[in-house]
Formats: structure tokens, sequence, C-alpha cells
């Protein structure tokens, strides 16, 4: 067991080759440093301090015997630096990320096994790093805070056992990152919240059981490829939209489509999908 009271020295550095310690405590004021405790794979707990404003990035990157991570609801801590527990694949169950984080960095939980992330209503998270939960392979729910703006691309890509994914209604996140959902093949519903203006490419690409989508009232553009492959049967254009990306409903078996626009083409966003019975102009 180790208690670190400073950040000015690096854990790895100071205990290189020291297999014996499995627990370690972050207890004091500032960051912990980039790399700190990266690849030591004999650490099964890992406790943040209360005072830890930062967690540097790749800080525990490849720590694959951490089993319980604490990290406290009285926590001042506002940003998981990039990598920062990539690989953690001990890690399982329900995190209660801090409400104090308003950063999770690019591959923050990577390939981590929990299968729930849990926010409260005083979140103050604003920005979601690329590839952030990316691999989650166990990740089963998520419910974004109403405070995120930014999603980085491949968020949850692959995330194949993510069957529960919601948006406040009073989301305020302005995009649907490039393969944000590629691959999420056990994702059955979604609603797109109102604040949202664009869809990526590629961004539910393989979501091949979402088979309920709602798009919400302000998006102007669908990327190439957005839904290709997945299992809704009916859509509506929304008024706003503007532009819709190449093969944007590449194998979705559409019946119904309801038409509530006229600044796209029926004939060329649908091109090719003889499924269509129904339109509604």
């Amino acid at each position: 067991t180790v208690v670190m009271k400073t950040g000015s020295v690096v854990f790895g550095t100071v205990f290189s080759g020291i297999t014996t310690i499995t627990t370690v405590t972050f207890d004091f004021a500032g960051t912990i440093p980039a790399n700190s405790c990266q690849d030591i794979t004999n650490l099964t707990s890992v406790t943040i301090g209360n005072t830890v404003t930062s967690i540097g990035n790749l800080a525990f990157k490849g720590c694959t015997g951490i089993t319980s991570l604490t990290l406290t609801p009285t926590s001042t801590l506002e940003e998981i630096g990039q990598e920062a527990f990539d690989g953690c694949t001990g890690l399982t169950g329900q995190l209660a990320i801090p409400d104090t984080v308003t950063t999770i960095g690019q591959s923050g939980f990577k390939s981590t096994n929990i299968s729930v992330f849990t926010f409260t209503s005083s979140s103050t998270l604003t920005t979601m790093g690329s590839e952030s939960f990316n691999n989650c392979s166990e990740l089963t729910s998520f419910s974004i805070p109403e405070t995120v703006t930014s999603v980085g691309t491949k968020t949850f890509y692959n995330c194949v056992k993510l069957t529960n994914f919601t948006f406040e209604t009073t989301s305020q996140l302005l995009n649907i990152s490039n393969e944000m959902f590629y691959g999420c093949n056990t994702l059955p519903t979604i609603v797109i919240p109102n604040s949202v203006t664009s869809i990526g490419n590629s961004a539910f690409e393989g979501t091949s059981l979402l088979t309920s989508l709602t798009i919400g009232n302000s998006v102007e553009t669908i990327g190439t490829y957005a839904f290709k492959s997945s299992n809704f049967t009916s859509i509506i254009i929304v008024g706003s939209i503007t532009s819709v990306g190449t093969g944007a409903f590449t194998g979705v078996p559409l019946t119904t489509v309801v038409m509530n626009n006229n600044n796209v083409v029926f004939g060329t966003v649908f091109s090719g999908i003889t499924s269509i019975t129904t339109v509604t102009f």
C-alpha cells in the first residue's frame, strides 16, 4: 500500500520494479502526473482523493489489474486526461463520475469493462473526447448529461452490449459525431435531441437492432452512411434538413417515409431503397 501526498514525483518512477504494491491512494491538491502508473499491472485498487483536480494523460493506461477505482462524491476532480484508464480491463460494474468533472479526454475509458457510467443532475460535464468510451464491450447503459456540448468521434464505437442510451430533453449537444455509435449492434432505440444540428458520417452505421429512430427538429445535415445497416422501417425527414450524404440509409429496410421537407429530393436521398412502399409529402 502506498499513499501519494505529492504530485511532484511520479509513482511509477519512485516504485519501479516493486511488484508487491497493490493499493495506491492519491491524496494531494493538483494533478496526478501523466504516465504515473502506466502498465503497472499489479495494482488492484486506486483511490483518487477529494483534492485531486485532474488525472494526467495515460496515468493508469494498461493497468489491467485494477478492479477497484474510487472517485468520491465530494471530489474536486475536473479533468480525466487522454487515455487515463485506457485498457484497464479489470474495471467492471458501475462507476459514478463526480459532478465536478468537465472533461473526459480522448480514450479516457477506452476498452474498460465498466457496464454503467452514472452522472447526477448536477453534472458539469461539457466535453467527451474522441473514443472516450470506445470498445467498452460490457457497457449496457449510458445517459449523457444535458451540459455536454461536444462529443468526439467514435465515442461509443463498438460498444456491442449498449442497449440503453438517452439524451436529456434539455440537452445542449450540437453534433452527433462521426462513427459515434458505429457497431453498437444491440442498441434498439434512439431519440436525437432538438439541440443537435448535424449527424456525422457513419454515426449509426452497423446498429443492426436500431428499430426506432426520432430525429430532432434542428438537424440540418446527415452524413455519409450515417444509418447504414440500421433496422428501422419508418422515418420522418424533418424540415430543417438541408443535406443528406451518400448512402445515409443504405441497407435500412424502410417501408414508410414522411417528407416534412422540400430542401432535399426523395428520389436522391432514398435512391436504390426498393422496400419503401409509402411516402407522405
